[in-house]
């Protein structure tokens, strides 16, 4: 996502949808490196830790809306997103109807209520944009793809037209 030489001494804000626990050790290591992080999980409803580095939304745009904006009032609106919500174990026990819907609600609906939010608060500074997902594209030939999820692709190409500002990449 970023190398040590490509930060330098700058102090970034990051903010990291990180639901399963996998960006762990990517918050552990920009905290050590004296980075800014927010960390947003999934939740029922939207709050915000004693600490504020914490913030637990729900699936609408109006949690999104509430959490760009928390982050706006704190002067910490991020200059890298890293998005890990996409990331997922296999699914089990699960309708393809269930799943298609969680897909859509952790990745495809995630980003554009995210870039939404984004652009209502008119940021200036260019965002980067990292979506970081599994079980979409075949690297070795013997993956068990989630086509459901394959939408997430369409969002990183639809938010960098629609939304200058935002600069996506898939990982």
């Amino acid at each position: 996502l970023i190398t040590n030489a490509e930060m330098g001494d700058q102090k970034l804000r990051w903010l990291v949808f990180d639901d399963q626990r996998l960006g762990l050790h990517l918050v552990k290591w920009l905290k050590q490196e004296e980075q800014d992080v927010t960390i947003v999980r999934i939740g029922d409803q939207f709050e915000v830790s004693e600490l504020g580095d914490q913030i637990t939304i729900s699936h609408t745009q109006a949690e999104y809306d509430a959490l760009i904006r928390n982050l706006h009032e704190r002067d910490k609106l991020p200059h890298r997103i890293v998005h890990l919500w996409n990331v997922t174990s296999q699914r089990q026990g699960q309708t393809e109807g269930d799943a298609f819907a969680d897909a859509q609600r952790t990745g495809f609906h995630s980003l554009l209520f995210l870039a939404h939010a984004l652009k209502e608060q008119q940021m200036t500074a260019p965002v980067q944009l990292s979506l970081v997902s599994n079980s979409i594209q075949e690297v070795v030939g013997d993956e068990v793809l989630r086509p459901e999820k394959a939408t997430v692709l369409a969002a990183g190409r639809i938010i960098e037209q629609e939304y200058p500002g935002l600069i996506c990449r898939n990982i």
